[in-house]
């Protein structure tokens, strides 16, 4: 894993340059991620991605997280209002669970962790993409319509290829399963 940072840190620093960085990024989240979480969630069942004592735990540390840094930059560092504050949240909540997390969890502990994985990215992209966004929404409008609110879950979760792909390897798994009865 060190010696694939390496060679992206060496990569970035001689092969690419700026413009080209957009591109790979575009194909990582598109392409690569997708057909990664396609694959994997192919191979499980949806007992294994929904587990619920483990989603638990990970809400609940990602909101005390989120709440303390909320706390923290109001009160240490006078950050002002709910806009601000909420992002300083989110700030402090969003790992890279998607990029790093993925291949960390994937190549050290191998396929017993892609159910994990999986509910986690997903997890995060309900309660932190999709939450922020309606969060901030509703602060820039002083409320958030039934409109505007299925405007931001279109936008953040259906059309967001990791969920798309991640919902067709599960409906394939089901349909495989199906047809083998």
């Amino acid at each position: 894993m060190f010696l694939m940072i390496t060679i992206g840190y060496v990569a970035r620093r001689t092969v690419f340059n700026i413009s080209t960085l957009r591109g790979l990024n575009q194909f990582v989240y598109i392409l690569a991620v997708p057909a990664l979480f396609f694959n994997a969630s192919s191979h499980v069942s949806i007992r294994e991605l929904l587990n619920f004592p483990a989603l638990g735990a990970f809400v609940i540390a990602m909101l005390i997280t989120g709440l303390l840094t909320v706390f923290g930059c109001h009160f240490m560092f006078a950050v002002q209002g709910a806009e601000k504050l909420t992002l300083r949240g989110l700030n402090g909540v969003f790992a890279n669970y998607a990029y790093m997390g993925i291949s960390l969890t994937f190549g050290i502990l191998g396929d017993q962790s892609h159910a994990a994985t999986i509910s986690i990215v997903l997890t995060s992209n309900l309660f932190i993409v999709d939450g922020g966004q309606l969060l901030l929404e509703s602060f820039r409008q002083k409320s958030i319509g039934l409109i505007q609110m299925l405007s931001v879950l279109d936008r953040s979760l259906l059309r967001n290829p990791i969920f798309v792909a991640t919902a067709l390897g599960v409906f394939y798994r089901r349909m495989s399963l199906s047809l083998i009865r």
